[in-house]
């Protein structure tokens, strides 16, 4: 129907392939700097939180402020 043969395929796939390589070797970033380091976790990165009973919000309990509604605690 479109005239595609089994070496028309093949070269498609070739000129895609060289165009790719040809990308990363000369117009990409290097490998090394395309990844991003791990995320450190560690003892003293976690914070507690408390449930206002009022609002329903959880906040940080080192910076816990008024919320602005009535009767709130905090």
């Amino acid at each position: 129907m479109f005239g595609l043969s089994l070496s028309k395929l093949i070269l498609l796939a070739l000129l895609v392939g060289i165009i790719w390589y040809s990308y990363r070797l000369w117009g990409g970033k290097p490998r090394s700097q395309n990844r991003q380091p791990p995320p450190k976790f560690g003892r003293g990165s976690s914070q507690e939180t408390i449930e206002c009973p009022v609002c329903k919000v959880y906040v940080v309990a080192t910076k816990l402020k008024n919320c602005g509604q009535k009767g709130c605690p905090y």
